[in-house]
């Protein structure tokens, strides 16, 4: 893990992007999906993280330590690609390939 925690992103900022259309219930329902990813794949190391989409809040924020080593390297190759995917207010599911492509290439099944 490295030294200094740092957050990987914050959910209030997502809603503040210019232009953005997505709203709050919206994003919440993509946080809710990226933390059971986390957690079923073993990449979540805090069990700070909500246990519920009701505790997943405007004020969520997603910090380096609230994953692996290896969570941290999944969400570098794959975070920005899963939202670009996702950024879509008229999709009927969340699309995980893009970070299970990134787990898949961490952990040389790929």
């Amino acid at each position: 893990m490295t030294d200094k925690p740092f957050q990987i992103f914050r959910l209030a900022a997502l809603l503040e992007v210019p232009g953005a259309l997505a709203t709050f219930e919206y994003l919440q329902d993509e946080v809710w999906e990226l933390i059971k990813f986390l957690r079923i794949n073993n990449l979540a190391s805090d069990d700070c993280l909500p246990n519920t989409k009701d505790e997943v809040t405007r004020e969520f924020r997603l910090m380096s330590t609230d994953v692996t080593e290896e969570g941290l390297r999944v969400l570098r190759g794959g975070f920005h690609k899963w939202i670009d995917k996702n950024d879509n207010i008229n999709r009927t599911s969340i699309d995980m390939a893009p970070l299970e492509k990134a787990l898949e290439k961490v952990r040389g099944n790929k």
